[in-house]
């Protein structure tokens, strides 16, 4: 697979970004998670939006986004589902904005 982000499909940056986040290159990472969705037909790639959220969490510590980029992830998706993401905002709803009630529902 070549490299240069702008001859790539949006799946092919999707397993690049996987390269780089497993090499500790996160910046690259998010930066290649959102060239995915933003070549996507019609801006829709929920695997690229929930990975985007894991990184916001996990790595960059910003919920806010993380939320966002996780709902995002259900909304895109052709059944308004996916249920790592769901449980992603339930993490979320219940530790960082201490939400317990949106954490049940999300779960």
């Amino acid at each position: 697979m070549t490299s240069d982000p702008n001859n790539l499909t949006p799946e092919e940056l999707f397993l690049l970004a996987v390269e780089h986040y497993q090499k500790g290159q996160y910046e690259d990472a998010l930066r290649l998670l959102i060239k995915a969705e933003e070549t996507s037909p019609n801006g829709k790639y929920p695997k690229a939006s929930y990975n985007k959220g894991v990184l916001y969490h996990k790595v960059f510590k910003e919920p806010e986004k993380a939320l966002a980029a996780f709902i995002k992830a259900e909304h895109d998706s052709p059944d308004g589902k996916y249920p790592d993401a769901s449980f992603g905002k339930g993490v979320l709803y219940e530790k960082a904005f201490k939400e317990p009630e949106k954490a049940l529902e999300a779960y």
